[in-house]
């Protein structure tokens, strides 16, 4: 069974789309920071309350990261077909 991404895409690396590769550092960058702040959280606020906070934060986070990947590839697109590339870059599978 393989994935299969939709055409079109505006950067592909390993076939793969990039925002892809970035949603999912962001996410876990995101986590980190997020983990690192909990135990405060659930000294000053319980950990029934800092667990809601946590992923209600983690959950806002995410929505927002998608807002910016989603004209981020548009505008990348538009500036890859200006400048006469259908994809910047692309790997080949099992490179």
């Amino acid at each position: 069974m393989n994935w299969v991404w939709a055409k079109g895409d505006c950067l592909l690396i390993f076939g793969i789309p990039h925002p892809n590769f970035l949603g999912w550092f962001f996410l876990i960058f995101l986590f980190a920071i997020l983990w690192e702040q909990l135990p405060g959280w659930e000294g000053k606020w319980g950990r029934l309350k800092a667990t809601w906070v946590f992923f209600v934060m983690l959950v806002v986070g995410e929505v927002t990261i998608l807002a910016f990947l989603f004209p981020w590839c548009f505008t990348l697109k538009q500036v890859l077909l200006l400048a006469g590339a259908e994809q910047g870059l692309k790997l080949p599978l099992g490179w």
